[in-house]
């Protein structure tokens, strides 16, 4: 049966890094066990439309003490990505690309509002686990990519949408063209300004990144805010609660949203999420009321810190 389902899955999908992520079933699992377990998944998809393979991977990575989160890799909670996927305003029909694809989470609520949805991941069991989300959901595969995002040409899309990994430097194999100067960027703010070179004019991108990025400590962080100043509107700084990645990861983070345009003198929001309705209690994070943000709109300047600051409370008789 094992060999049988193996042989389907490599002349349906012509994809070897895929069939190869289904080999585990000759060796680890009973035909009964595996029949139930893909009933189980398939029910599940069906039944609460959420990343179901995704919550599978989070859980069997907080006792794999050799996982992901050692490179920054964490998954992005459900929450999360349903905030950063509305603050693009997707209408239908319209381009959605997500260079660190991941289980595919961004791009499976994505598709509730367009069918043209664009991944790349190059880790392989996360990349499987993106197919498989995209196979149960009827979505199509033809636009996913097993690749380095630095190393696979890209088209224009209308919107972007990234969970890079945090503190993880990333080779390319030159052959990209730079237009922006993302290759002297480190870490995560490499994967920001790579996806603004694939963003539309008048684009919306959204990125989760730590909250360090943007604020006014290092020249590193300035030349990354001066990239996007230059060529963007921020739309929207979304400082998330520290606890967002629990119990993966405790960093603080900051959601970014921006329009590729040149532009000066906008009004930007700035938000604190910090009071997001969640509550981490024996390291599962559970909703316990709804979100109660704040906010205030400034200019963004170079020189300064973009998060949230907490406004003076200034005497009204002075």
């Amino acid at each position: 049966i094992a060999d049988y389902m193996l042989k389907i899955i490599k002349e349906e999908y012509k994809d070897i890094t895929f069939a190869k992520s289904f080999e585990f079933i000759k060796y680890n699992l009973h035909n009964k066990e595996l029949f139930d377990l893909i009933n189980i998944v398939s029910f599940d998809v069906k039944k609460y439309g959420i990343d179901i393979l995704k919550q599978f991977y989070n859980e069997f990575m907080i006792y794999d003490k050799n996982n992901d989160s050692a490179c920054g890799i964490v998954l992005t909670p459900h929450d999360i990505v349903e905030l950063m996927v509305k603050s693009l305003n997707i209408k239908k029909g319209e381009s959605v690309a997500d260079f660190c694809t991941g289980t595919g989470s961004f791009l499976v609520e994505a598709s509730k509002y367009t069918n043209n949805l664009i991944g790349c991941e190059n880790g392989e069991e996360r990349y499987a686990l993106a197919k498989c989300n995209f196979i149960l959901k009827d979505l199509s595969i033809e636009h996913l990519y097993f690749n380095n995002c630095f190393n696979q040409q890209f088209e224009s899309y209308d919107h972007i949408i990234l969970n890079p990994p945090f503190s993880c430097n990333s080779s390319d194999n030159g052959e990209i063209e730079d237009l922006y100067g993302w290759r002297k960027l480190k870490n995560e703010q490499k994967f920001v300004i790579y996806q603004l070179q694939y963003l539309k004019d008048g684009g919306i991108g959204c990125c989760i990144i730590p909250r360090s990025n943007f604020n006014n400590s290092t020249s590193k962080s300035n030349n990354f805010k001066k990239i996007l100043l230059d060529n963007c509107q921020i739309i929207k700084i979304i400082n998330c609660n520290s606890k967002v990645f629990a119990p993966a990861a405790n960093v603080e983070c900051t959601i970014c949203v921006f329009k590729k345009c040149k532009s000066s003198n906008f009004e930007s929001e700035i938000i604190d999420y910090s009071d997001d309705g969640y509550t981490v209690k024996k390291n599962i994070r559970l909703k316990t009321s709804e979100p109660n943000p704040k906010s205030y709109k400034t200019i963004l300047k170079l020189n300064e810190d973009w998060n949230y600051i907490q406004p003076l409370d200034i005497p009204k008789d002075i």
